[in-house]
């Protein structure tokens, strides 16, 4: 945040008053339609939900847009960074393993005192949390337990917002089991999943770790794609602006350095982006298709059950895009 400049000046109540409720509109704004529908608080493990996020952070803003009015009329621009300077939230992607937690085990909705999970899938998530608070994230997001699937509702906006989520995330971590080094991406499993895909695209920031959790990305490319103010998280990399590691994704996937780094969702481009994801598998026949809306930009119904025909209307949704953009 800039400094603040000497000249300032007596903001009267009704400025104050409008810088207030202006941000708190830009504050709805990205809980509401950015922010995934529950997030996990590290400090105690627990699931909450928006609302929740929105009673936690609603004084803090206010108190942001009463500091802010008092040094720059020009600051209602800077609204949507500020609130994601303080809400930012750490994405996972991995390959399912053992005993993953589930939504259940880390809700305190549905039980008064949580069950605590055991186990491989709860020490991956543990880990996962640990690396998180490297970068300065209080929240984190897991496919794992961060869904309530019981919920149709809830799990169709999670499918068709996921691409969005892992763009808006600080910083999205994946977690390679089988890697303990660059030259084992040809045979990491997770280069192989359909849902991995946009994992890899949608965030601007990733860093990847092997299988002991250690950056696969060291050396002089640890201090690669480091923004200005970084110093206070020494961890905050970039592995998509480190040379050795983009060649090593380029090469397994067959994307260019330049969609690799700077992806935009599109109708574009059908041919080569439907190359990429029939290197690809998913465990429902359905998936093949939900998890390329994001990168094509499109959106339909979610209907678990259809088989086949869901890849048929992405096709259909694809070509409807394409002819209303011509």
């Amino acid at each position: 945040m800039s400094t603040i400049p000497e000249e300032t000046y007596s903001a009267s109540q009704e400025e104050v008053s409008t810088a207030c409720q202006l941000l708190l509109d830009a504050f709805d704004r990205y809980i509401y339609n950015d922010l995934p529908t529950h997030l996990l608080r590290i400090s105690d493990m627990t699931l909450v939900t928006r609302d929740e996020i929105w009673e936690i952070f609603q004084p803090k803003i206010k108190a942001i847009a009463r500091e802010i009015i008092q040094w720059e009329r020009r600051w209602v621009g800077w609204c949507e960074r500020i609130i994601e300077r303080y809400l930012k939230y750490a994405i996972f992607s991995h390959r399912w393993g053992i005993r993953e937690p589930l939504f259940y085990q880390l809700s305190s909705e549905r039980h008064g005192r949580k069950p605590t999970p055991a186990g491989p899938g709860y020490e991956k998530l543990v880990k996962f949390c640990e690396k998180a608070k490297e970068y300065g994230c209080e929240y984190v997001w897991s496919d794992t337990c961060c869904i309530n699937k019981e919920s149709s509702s809830e799990l169709e906006e999670a499918i068709r917002s996921m691409y969005r989520w892992y763009e808006c995330a600080e910083v999205c971590i994946v977690y390679l089991a089988q890697s303990s080094s660059l030259e084992d991406f040809g045979t990491e499993p997770w280069f192989t999943r359909g849902w991995t895909l946009q994992e890899l695209l949608a965030p601007t920031r990733i860093r990847f770790y092997g299988k002991d959790w250690t950056p696969l990305c060291a050396g002089d490319d640890e201090d690669s794609g480091k923004d200005e103010g970084d110093e206070e998280f020494p961890q905050s990399a970039n592995d998509k602006d480190a040379d050795s590691i983009l060649d090593a994704l380029c090469n397994v996937t067959g994307i260019t350095p330049q969609d690799m780094r700077y992806f935009r969702p599109s109708c574009s481009k059908v041919p080569e982006r439907m190359r990429w994801a029939s290197k690809r598998k998913t465990t429902r026949i359905e998936d093949v298709a939900y998890s390329l809306m994001g990168i094509f930009d499109v959106s339909m119904p979610i209907a678990y059950g259809e088989g086949e025909r869901a890849f048929y209307r992405l096709l259909e949704v694809i070509a409807q895009s394409l002819l209303r953009k011509n």
